[in-house]
């Protein structure tokens, strides 16, 4: 688990994508695993089999409860 030094520990990773500039941010998994995460940004498509525009990993931590 990885453990910030300014930051409390991270419980989760939030994938998020957006198909389009300026559209809304889409979340699309959490995982307790930061690899896991960028693995899903990369590789996974939206229903429709869009492929997103824009790809982001967010550390969730016990602080953003």
């Amino acid at each position: 688990m990885y453990t910030d030094p300014n930051s409390d520990t991270v419980l989760a990773y939030q994938t998020q994508v957006r198909y389009g500039r300026g559209e809304a941010w889409v979340t699309l998994d959490l995982s307790i695993d930061r690899d896991t995460a960028v693995d899903e940004a990369l590789f996974r498509r939206d229903p429709w089999g869009r492929v997103p525009t824009e790809v982001r990993v967010r550390s969730r931590s016990d602080r953003d409860r």
